[in-house]
């Protein structure tokens, strides 16, 4: 996600209407084109040799994100082309739609490979075939820890239709938490995205990914 920032407009709406991917709200905002490429999974080769030889993954190449708040909440509106709704897993080479976005708590945290000791990341994590989204911190591949929504007050909709998903990931500015982002309006915060595509087979390192700025 080269080049400008993803900002949040600042809506009076209600936080529910905002929360529904296809209220009329969104169209004050303008979305940002996000370009995705397939995850480097090079990078997992210490815990998984398997993953790391892995290729096709990925195939999810753009995305559209758009982002709200009141003060109060924030509210991130992705969007992106998925002709295959993917919300149940019925056998062992199944796999489900995913998204998360994901904030780096620490300088130099790589979003990628899912940050690395002592430079963990928070992630707000929906999957198609779940009731609820996941906060999950993270300090490298293979130590992500899914906690309950309540956690952090992180709440998610999504919808498929006409070969696309749409969903918001909406959560508090602040967070009593440990291991929970907080914003600040007028400060940018890192952000990251990635895209699972369960008929692409895309499952834990296997994605498409993309970075950049938040600004509020």
């Amino acid at each position: 996600m080269a080049g400008d920032p993803l900002r949040a407009h600042r809506l009076p709406a209600a936080s529910e209407r905002l929360l529904d991917p296809e209220a009329p709200e969104w169209a004050r905002c303008r979305p940002l084109a996000v370009s995705l490429s397939p995850a480097p999974v090079a990078l997992v080769h210490e815990v998984s040799p398997y993953v790391a030889a892995s290729t096709g993954h990925g195939r999810i190449a753009r995305l559209e994100a758009s982002a709200a708040h009141d003060g109060a909440l924030l509210s991130l509106r992705l969007v992106w082309p998925d002709p295959t709704r993917d919300d149940r897993i019925a056998d062992l080479d199944r796999f489900a739609d995913a998204a998360a976005v994901m904030f780096p708590l620490a300088p130099g945290a790589n979003p990628f490979s899912m940050g690395a000791p002592d430079k963990p990341l928070n992630a707000w994590l929906w999957r198609a075939d779940a009731t609820e989204p996941y906060d999950v911190i993270a300090e490298g591949y293979a130590t992500s820890r899914r906690r309950p929504a309540g956690t952090s007050g992180l709440r998610a909709a999504a919808r498929h239709a006409n070969g696309a998903w749409s969903i918001v990931f909406q959560r508090p500015l602040t967070a009593e938490q440990a291991g929970c982002v907080r914003f600040q309006p007028g400060a940018p915060s890192q952000i990251a995205f990635a895209i699972w595509d369960g008929s692409g087979r895309d499952r834990a390192a296997q994605k498409a990914v993309s970075a950049g700025l938040l600004a509020l």
